[in-house]
């Protein structure tokens, strides 16, 4: 397990990962809201995913408002 840390466009820098290996990306968004000062239903979203190509581009997207959410593979 290891724990990385977006920067302010949203991306992690350095993100080593393996073919075939299943991840978990969790969105801390309570302080996100909080820091809006905004109320919000969720405090953090697990997003579960499998690398099938560690040469590939891999983007995950979060859209997201206090009470709704969505993701997807981007490219």
């Amino acid at each position: 397990m290891a724990t990385k840390t977006t920067g302010k466009d949203g991306r992690i820098k350095h993100f080593d990962i393996g073919e075939g290996k299943e991840y978990r990306a969790v969105f801390n968004v309570d302080s996100f809201f909080k820091g809006q000062k905004v109320e919000s239903f969720y405090r953090s979203i697990p997003v579960d995913f499998k690398v099938e190509d560690k040469k590939a581009h891999y983007h995950i997207p979060l859209l997201l408002s206090p009470y709704a959410y969505s993701t997807y593979r981007g490219n």
